[in-house]
């Protein structure tokens, strides 16, 4: 009688076991079914759907490692969170940029959320509106320094810096910002150079006068008033010595 006994008990235990391992494999293979189903969520671009999905997983086995899965429900909930969270972020910053009218650096950020929504359509549209604008402004920038260019070569540097002045502060380079310099340090010191030869004339200070005179038809070779003041020299013999009294600059 006791040997059946035990043999019932070993039955009992085997018939436990197996339903334990059973009920174990059908948990996991709904973990398993869950993950699927929450990558073809990701896949579709639906986050919040995929998180919902995973929600499903008990805590214990979401950082379970399932046979054919290439991630575990921990790691994927992560990953979907963290990209959802992106997206909303994106989203707001975009949205207040707009509002605000702070569109440099705007299509990086547009490139980025429609990496993770490329559905949007609105996105979409908005990514062609700032394309269009790149577009628009690359070509003023590049038109703008051309014409600036051109204008240095005629030392007209107001011209240059009134051309550079066009250009979006966003698509300014090292060229156009070494033009502006170069035209505005050469303004100031053709300024400078007006200055002191109009103080000189006033004082009837002619002493150093042509060198500067020189200087300033170099910087500014169309000046009608510097070229008077030379041809007037070359024909005087005495201009050199500083002996010829200029009352003032010729007009």
């Amino acid at each position: 009688w006791s040997s059946d006994v035990c043999s019932s008990d070993l039955d009992w235990s085997k018939q436990f076991l197996d339903g334990l391992e059973s009920y174990k494999a059908e948990r996991l293979n709904r973990v398993g079914e869950v993950i699927t189903e929450a990558l073809r969520h990701e896949e579709a671009h639906d986050y919040a759907a995929g998180i919902h999905a995973l929600h499903q997983v008990s805590q214990p086995l979401r950082g379970v490692a399932i046979t054919g899965q290439p991630t575990t429900a921990t790691a994927l909930l992560r990953r979907l969170e963290s990209k959802l969270e992106e997206s909303a972020r994106l989203e707001r910053s975009i949205r207040r940029a707009f509002a605000e009218k702070q569109l440099g650096g705007l299509l990086q950020s547009v490139d980025r959320l429609l990496e993770l929504r490329p559905d949007r359509q609105d996105v979409q549209k908005l990514r062609r509106q700032l394309t269009d604008r790149d577009a628009k402004l690359r070509a003023v920038r590049d038109e703008s320094y051309a014409s600036a260019q051109a204008a240095m070569d005629a030392c007209d540097y107001d011209s240059v810096l009134k051309l550079l002045d066009r250009i979006d502060g966003e698509y300014a380079d090292a060229a156009t910002n070494s033009l502006y310099a170069m035209a505005t340090g050469k303004r100031q010191e053709r300024e400078r150079l007006r200055n002191r030869i109009a103080e000189k004339l006033r004082e009837k200070s002619y002493s150093g006068l042509l060198p500067d005179v020189a200087t300033l038809l170099k910087l500014s070779p169309q000046d009608t008033a510097m070229l008077q003041l030379r041809d007037q020299d070359r024909k005087s013999t005495r201009l050199n010595s500083s002996h010829i009294p200029l009352s003032r600059m010729p007009s």
